[in-house]
């Protein structure tokens, strides 16, 4: 029997980490959660049901949102990507300006979580 349909979550800030975990689980979404890049894609590539979509903080030690988010397209290509990050950068202009429904900005509350979310997974 495979797993349910599963959220990934890979954020370095262990609060917002938990709180995003808590967040999904009560609104009925099985959860993987991941401090980092590395074990967030060890998770992924391991799970045995689906991913329909990960949350990606942008900026983290070691391997970063976006490089993760590139290494998810080539193993788990049917996976969507929300980047969450408290810092403006280059990088989240490029993702503002090419998909600003996959950009959600820190702090954000609850509500504007679960909306983007539902968002991304209508696309």
């Amino acid at each position: 029997m495979t797993s349910p349909p599963a959220i990934l979550i890979v954020e370095d800030d262990p609060g917002v980490r938990r709180i995003i975990q808590r967040s999904l689980q009560k609104a009925g979404w099985a959860t993987l959660a991941a401090a980092g890049g590395n074990e967030g894609l060890a998770m992924a590539t391991k799970y045995d049901g689906s991913i329909p979509l990960a949350i990606l903080d942008i900026v983290m030690p070691h391997v970063g949102g976006l490089d993760l988010a590139n290494q998810l397209a080539v193993d788990l290509p049917a996976t969507k990507v929300l980047y969450i990050s408290g810092v403006d950068s280059i990088a989240m202009d490029s993702i503002r300006r090419r998909a600003p429904d996959n950009l959600l900005k820190k702090p954000f509350s609850v509500k504007e979580l679960l909306q983007s979310i539902r968002k991304i997974l209508e696309q």
